[in-house]
């Protein structure tokens, strides 16, 4: 192999993830000669609870991703840069917010990045990813849970290969919205990750 988801969704966060992800400057070399990631259906979302009734969501581009495949398209090691600066809610106002320092203080740290440390695979096409994931200047490991959702061929003969990781953080771990109580927005952050590898 060569080397190769007032408040918030991801903004927490990653992950991560690990993994795969969104964006139209997405970087990536491929197991093969000339895969890469398809940055128009790859994406990183997250979702946070507020009030503890209604759950927010997002979603975060992706600066750049490297990826080494192993067996079966299972990926061998990830890196990845996510643009803090552009999280999406929906919502300006709530984006501006979960910019700012009481919560991601995007302005001092624009960048949240995932290094994966082991990748161990699991039975059909599942396996777990063990990274460092780095928000706000603080670097606290993490695992997500992966999977290959299948691969196709297109009329060009390219075999696209899709994945999906997700994972869960806590954010006052990473002193994201540390003075904001979990009754307001939950600490719990949910990070989803969808890519597409074309090879």
């Amino acid at each position: 192999a060569a080397s190769l988801s007032h408040m918030l969704r991801l903004f927490w966060v990653l992950p991560a993830l690990a993994v795969l992800l969104l964006s139209g400057t997405l970087s990536i070399v491929g197991a093969q000669e000339g895969a890469k990631i398809d940055p128009n259906h790859t994406s990183a979302h997250f979702a946070a609870k507020h009030l503890l009734i209604s759950t927010v969501q997002g979603s975060v581009p992706v600066k750049s991703v490297n990826v080494t495949l192993g067996q079966n398209n299972v990926p061998a090691s990830v890196e990845a840069e996510l643009d803090l600066t552009k999280i999406d809610t929906h919502n300006e106002r709530r984006d501006n917010d979960l910019r700012s320092q009481r919560f991601l203080d995007a302005a001092q740290y624009p960048e949240m990045t995932f290094k994966s440390t082991k990748i161990s695979p699991q039975r059909r096409g599942h396996f777990t990813i063990d990274g460092m994931l780095t928000i706000r200047g603080v670097t606290k490991p993490v695992v997500l849970d992966g999977s290959v959702v299948g691969a196709v061929k297109d009329d060009r003969g390219r075999t696209h290969v899709g994945y999906e990781a997700t994972t869960k953080i806590d954010r006052t771990e990473w002193s994201v919205g540390s003075t904001i109580p979990a009754a307001v927005v939950g600490n719990d952050i949910a990070i989803t990750i969808e890519a597409e590898v074309i090879i």
